[in-house]
């Protein structure tokens, strides 16, 4: 024969082979089946992968957008509140209210000092 079986005409192979080949075909045929599908999951799980990091990163960057506005929005809230108050009660609002007692009073204009305690 001129090279393997398997490259010869079928016909030139008793039936039992011709079989034998046949089912060998299938089988090689079947085999390279699982293997593109298992290529093809993998690239699937892969891009899967992909587009779940590119979401996390794009949910991550959101919820630090969120934080940075609630705590915008805080602050502006506070503010509010203090002019609010400064209206209401005719002080001012430049005044930092964590100050102590001494700058509020200079800043507000007064001259009496704030009482010390003399040895």
């Amino acid at each position: 024969s001129d090279g393997p079986a398997w490259q010869a005409p079928r016909t030139a192979l008793p039936v039992s082979r011709h079989w034998k080949a046949a089912d060998d075909e299938e089988e090689v045929r079947r085999r390279v089946d699982e293997a593109e599908a298992r290529f093809a999951r993998h690239e699937v799980s892969r891009a899967v992968a992909a587009s779940a990091e590119r979401a996390c990163a794009l949910i991550a960057s959101i919820d630090a957008e969120a934080r940075r506005a609630a705590e915008e929005e805080r602050a502006a809230d506070a503010a509010a509140r203090r002019a609010a108050e400064a209206e209401e009660f005719g002080t001012d609002t430049s005044v930092d209210p964590t100050a102590p007692h001494a700058s509020n009073a200079a800043a507000h204009g007064s001259t009496e000092r704030p009482a010390t305690s003399q040895a």
